[in-house]
Parts: C-alpha cells; sequence; structure tokens
C-alpha cells in the first residue's frame, strides 16, 4: 500500500475534527476509563453523522482487518497498519480512495475519512470526522430542553437550550452558541466551575477560538492547554467518570437557576434554593483550576 504524503494536511487539525466528533457524542456513560483506549477489535456502529454505518475489525497487533459498511449497504474491505494507538488504511471507494484513520476514544472510536488524490496526498478540507460505538451501546436520550446545534454563528440562542445540549455538539457549534450567549447567562455560568471546564475543553477545541473564550478563561486560573491535560491525565487515572458525575450534578444546579433567573419574586421553593446556591457560589473562591485539582 502505498503511503500517504504527511506532509500535505495537518495531523493535528484531523484529530481534533475527530475527537470533536466524539466528545459531542460520547458522553456521560460511553466514557470509559483510560485502560480500554487500546481496543480496536470488535462490532462498531455509528453515531450522529455516521448513523446507519457499521464497521467490524478483527486482527491484533500492527496488523488489523476491517470491513466497513455505508449507510447505503455498500461494503468496503480494508487492511489497516497499527501504529501505537493510531491504525490507518486506504480504503478503495467509487471514483477513487479514501484515507483512513481510526483511533479509539473512551468507549469508543474516532475515524477521520479523508479523500485521497491521485499523487497520494489528502485533502484535509473535505475530511469527514465520525464517531462509532460498540455495537449494542445504549445511546442516552436528548436532555429536556435539547436543541440542535446551530449551523452556523446565531445572533442569539435560548441559555436554558444551550446549557441542555452543548455536551452533545461539536467545538465549533458550542463556541458559536457560547458566544450568542446574553453576557448575563455567561457569567451565571462562570459561577460553576465543572461546568465552565467542561465547556472550556469544548470552547478550546473550535477550529476558530472565540473573543468569548477569554472572557470564559478570565479568573479561572488555567489555560486551554491545563484543561485538555487535566482531561487527559483523568482519563488515563480512570477518573474521568468521576469528573462527569460531578459535572452532571453541578449541571443540574446551573438548570435550576437559568430555569429560575426570570422569576423575580422567587415564588417557587426550588427558586429560592438556586437563588441562595448562587450567591454562596458568588463569594465562593472556587476556580476552574481548584475543581480540576480536587477531582485529579
Amino acid at each position: 500500500m502505498t503511503q500517504p504524503r504527511r506532509e500535505a494536511p495537518s495531523t493535528t487539525s484531523l484529530r481534533r475534527r475527530a475527537a470533536g466528533a466524539v466528545r459531542a457524542l460520547l458522553i456521560g456513560a460511553l466514557l470509559a476509563p483510560a485502560a480500554a483506549l487500546a481496543q480496536f477489535a470488535g462490532d462498531w456502529r455509528g453515531l450522529g453523522a455516521a448513523d446507519g454505518m457499521r464497521m467490524r475489525i478483527d486482527g491484533g497487533g500492527d496488523a488489523l482487518r476491517g470491513r466497513f459498511t455505508d449507510v447505503d449497504g455498500a461494503v468496503r474491505e480494508f487492511r489497516a497498519t497499527r501504529a501505537g494507538d493510531v491504525a490507518e488504511a486506504e480504503v478503495p471507494v467509487e471514483g477513487g480512495r479514501v484515507f483512513l484513520r481510526i483511533r479509539p476514544r473512551g468507549a469508543g472510536l474516532e475515524v477521520a475519512l479523508v479523500p485521497l488524490a491521485d499523487d497520494g496526498t489528502l485533502d484535509a478540507g473535505a475530511a469527514r470526522a465520525l464517531a462509532f460505538v460498540p455495537a449494542g451501546t445504549r445511546v442516552p436520550d436528548s436532555p429536556r430542553w435539547y436543541m440542535p446545534p446551530p449551523a452556523s454563528p446565531p445572533r442569539a440562542i435560548d441559555p436554558m437550550g444551550f446549557a441542555a445540549s452543548y455536551a452533545f455538539w461539536e467545538p465549533d457549534a458550542v463556541a458559536w452558541g457560547y458566544a450568542a450567549l446574553a453576557p448575563r447567562y455567561r457569567t451565571v455560568m462562570r459561577l460553576f466551575p465543572l461546568v465552565q471546564a467542561d465547556l472550556l475543553w469544548k470552547l478550546c477545541a473550535a477550529s476558530q477560538r472565540p473573543a468569548a473564550l477569554g472572557e470564559a478563561l478570565r479568573g479561572q486560573g488555567v489555560t486551554c492547554a491545563d484543561v485538555a491535560n487535566a482531561v487527559e491525565a483523568m482519563q488515563r487515572a480512570g477518573k474521568f467518570e468521576r469528573y462527569k458525575d460531578a459535572v452532571a450534578r453541578e449541571h443540574g444546579v446551573l438548570m435550576r437557576t437559568l430555569d429560575c433567573a426570570d422569576d423575580a419574586t422567587r415564588t417557587r421553593r426550588d427558586c429560592a434554593d438556586a437563588a441562595a446556591e448562587t450567591a454562596k457560589r458568588a463569594t465562593s473562591m472556587e476556580t476552574v483550576a481548584t475543581a480540576l485539582a480536587r477531582l485529579r
């Protein structure tokens, strides 16, 4: 197999695109400890943009055999070469060839499909990032208040919809949505450091970082690299599920706070509790840095 010329695309860019798709889809219980990161073999089904696709991978060591079934039922077989935590192959398709890069991510696989030119160069601009999970995996239902990701930067966005949905979106959509939030809602979110850390994980992976990223980082004691390194360290140490559980608990309080934001009279008991919690957080010294440090 002729190896493609690697200098044509940005490897970091391709991995970021694929990682973004997986981060948006493999959430909560789908994310496994680092011990799962070396697994390729098995039956896999696609999520999101890959819905309806299937993949079977067999073999071990550095040589893998694969069978890719597209949504139209077309089957393409391939042989992949493994190098560390990445497997790569060229797959013949109608009208040419596609470069396939597979990398385990949590309990699933991130798959980048990149068209190959006749001279072997990769067309990075036409790359597709797909997410796969083990066949039979139960995918969490969309939460209440869920809204689909914006296809382009919106002028404004519903804060409840954004807060309920960002974990299901790719980084670029999260960046657009966060920038479109009214400033007062971004201020409220900064009072919840674990949710803010989860948001920063997405914002920092966006292909074009929004101007609001500087605001999101301000006073949190971290850089984008700090957040990415902390999450990676928790994955390696098998603490990522604990982190996501902690985010989910804090996220529930945030959603109640946002739901009560326009209840000026605080007549609902849960709104009174939310107001008291918000006031306590406003005087807290907790930041993204200290919150992540507690969980590592």
